[in-house]
């Protein structure tokens, strides 16, 4: 049995939270540029994988920020791609693996696995619980500017003409 100590439960606790606030930020792109109202968009995106919910609002970027917002449109849309396709994997790494005993002192082990119709295992990497705050602080850092984009979604949208909101 793998012993983990404190700080490395806490480390990977704190990659798991700093996700979920994250996922939370994509999830609002996809709502608020798909016009849907929180209730109804919690039952659409909540079975929505992370790659999947990337896409769509990639698709909602490059399908409705047009005009004089193209910049910011392509800044998010980059954004978006280097969160699912630098981040997540480090997130995956954290949250999915298997953990073992390293022969490095205050670190352990962590067997990589991906799952997609076929295992796929390793490298094995040694992690020391800062090594691993450091990937929580990624995610933060990630997730704050991803926050700004949507605040700035947020209120760009009301004076879009193209985006018609009838809540009626």
């Amino acid at each position: 049995m793998v012993n983990l100590s404190d700080k490395h439960l806490q480390a990977i606790g704190e990659v798991a939270v700093r996700w979920a606030e994250l996922e939370d930020n994509i999830k609002e792109i996809v709502w608020d540029l798909a016009n849907i109202r929180h209730t109804s968009a919690l039952a659409v995106t909540a079975h929505i994988n992370e790659s999947m919910l990337v896409n769509i609002a990639n698709s909602l970027v490059d399908l409705l920020v047009t005009g004089p917002q193209k910049q910011l449109a392509q800044d998010i849309r980059d954004h978006l791609n280097y969160v699912i396709n630098t981040l997540y994997p480090k997130r995956n790494a954290m949250v999915h693996s298997t953990f073992g005993i390293s022969h490095i002192p205050g670190k352990t082990q962590i067997l990589p696995i991906r799952a997609r119709g076929k295992l796929k295992f390793g490298p094995r990497e040694d992690f020391s619980a800062d090594d691993i705050f450091t990937i929580a602080e990624e995610i933060y850092a990630a997730n704050v500017k991803l926050y700004e984009y949507v605040s700035t979604l947020k209120r760009l949208i009301p004076t879009w003409h193209h985006i018609k909101r009838d809540y009626s």
